[in-house]
């Protein structure tokens, strides 16, 4: 399959969704190639504020709000082995006067919503694959999966 678009963007996955939905948005044709990580395995990912603004700018929190859950706490955990450890801490919103730091979404339902947003979005071209080769064209970018 060869693909002409004015970006390329190498993965399907949360983040390079995203940002092809924010450059179509913007008037650019845009296709993403990648594997689509939809796999049940209990990841999460959790959104912060600025990631939460961006999403609420590109019009799209009220499709994801609806799979994710407020982040109202947080415990930090000395992973490193060392031989003083500090003890856990966990910290709570509400102690410094917000509902939630953010939310958490499970990765396999933030990629599928992103997806499904994707091939609606005009000037988007979503392909699951890999990319075989790319080159720049006259007008663009071309893509062959």
């Amino acid at each position: 399959m060869t693909q002409r678009s004015d970006i390329l963007i190498a993965g399907a996955g949360a983040a390079g969704l995203t940002t092809a939905i924010a450059l179509a948005q913007s008037g650019f044709t845009v296709t993403v190639i990648g594997g689509l990580d939809t796999r049940r395995n209990g990841r999460t990912v959790a959104l912060f504020e600025a990631s939460l603004r961006l999403y609420r700018a590109l019009g799209l929190w009220d499709q994801l709000a609806p799979i994710a859950q407020p982040l109202r706490r947080i415990r930090l955990v000395d992973d490193t082995n060392n031989l003083f450890r500090l003890p856990p801490v966990e910290l709570e919103a509400a102690e410094i006067g917000l509902p939630a730091f953010g939310a958490n979404i499970e990765n396999a339902a933030l990629v599928e919503t992103l997806a499904s947003i994707a091939r609606e979005t005009p000037g988007l071209t979503v392909v699951e694959g890999q990319i075989a080769s790319y080159a720049p064209a006259q007008e663009g970018i071309e893509a062959r999966s």
